[in-house]
């Protein structure tokens, strides 16, 4: 190995390290069951707890299209001041990256029909 790639990998090494998450930073576990494109958005049917929910981010924040289904870590990262607050989630994806989400419905199944 070179002098200069040597010095690459040193000085990017670090700085790729540090842009992965710490897992356990995300006590919840969500299970995506679908997930779908509506208006710009990206919106899953989730389970967290046993409760049926479906979350939604803009398109521009989440890099997959749509969201493989299946288990992520999350955590709650709080609520907006209207009434009655929406509830919003970090999701921590599987580049190690995270999308916020906010709780747009709560249902009795997880994932409904989307309309046509």
């Amino acid at each position: 190995m070179n002098k200069s790639a040597l010095a690459s990998t040193l000085i990017l090494a670090p700085l790729l390290l540090a842009s992965k998450k710490d897992p356990t930073q995300y006590p919840i576990v969500i299970h995506v069951q679908c997930s779908y494109l509506r208006s710009g958005n990206q919106q899953i049917g989730v389970s967290i707890d046993g409760k049926a929910m479906e979350l939604t981010a803009p398109m521009k924040y989440v890099p997959y299209a749509p969201l493989p289904l299946g288990d992520y870590k999350a955590r709650l990262i709080g609520a907006n001041g209207y009434d009655p607050p929406a509830e919003y989630y970090e999701v921590l994806l599987p580049s190690g990256k995270t999308s916020n989400f906010s709780v747009t419905g709560l249902a009795s199944t997880v994932c409904p029909v989307p309309p046509q």
